[in-house]
């Protein structure tokens, strides 16, 4: 035997009626008052809900520890993989504090500008792929954090590791 529920609606401070399905017995159809609102009957099919809506997406964190957690979000929006995150945090860190105007004169090969510390070196190169026009450009975080991706790319391309360019000669498993 179906056990039917009452339910108690206040119309007046809703603004309107509402639908409340009529109690019937288990082998009469299921009827409706009329009222301005639709209800599912008890017994009608469920609807489906796409796998994507059953659970809110997931919002990409920052460690706690995070060393630069300023520029997790551009890395993110710009391409950088999860997995490299850690060492860039790192990188940022030991090359300008997570500060974007450093520039390092004393570097032989054009000075070393920006967040990574991107070597004028590589400033032909960079301007070939269209990342930037000047080398004054690496002092913009945006800029400088592409530049740093595309010179990472390269290095993953041709040795299979990216961060050459910054002193690293191995892969560290636990920071990328």
């Amino acid at each position: 035997m179906v056990l039917a529920t009452a339910l108690l609606f206040f119309s007046g401070s809703l603004g309107g009626e509402v639908l409340a399905p009529a109690l019937a017995e288990p082998s009469a159809p299921t009827r409706m008052f009329p009222l301005s609102v639709p209800v599912v009957p008890v017994d009608a099919p469920a609807r489906r809900v796409p796998p994507d809506r059953l659970v809110p997406p997931v919002k990409p964190t920052v460690p706690a520890d995070a060393l630069c957690p300023q520029w997790w979000g551009t890395a993110r929006t710009l391409g950088w993989n999860e997995d490299a995150l850690l060492r860039l945090d790192v990188v940022m860190f030991r090359e300008s504090r997570c500060l974007p105007g450093v520039w390092n004169k004393e570097d032989p090969n054009g000075g070393s500008r920006g967040l990574l510390q991107v070597n004028g070196s590589w400033t032909r190169w960079l301007r070939e792929q269209g990342i930037l026009k000047v080398k004054e450009d690496l002092f913009d975080p945006e800029t400088n954090l592409a530049a740093a991706l595309a010179i990472y790319r390269y290095g993953m391309d041709r040795y299979e590791f990216g961060w050459g360019p910054w002193g690293y000669r191995y892969k560290d498993p636990y920071r990328g």
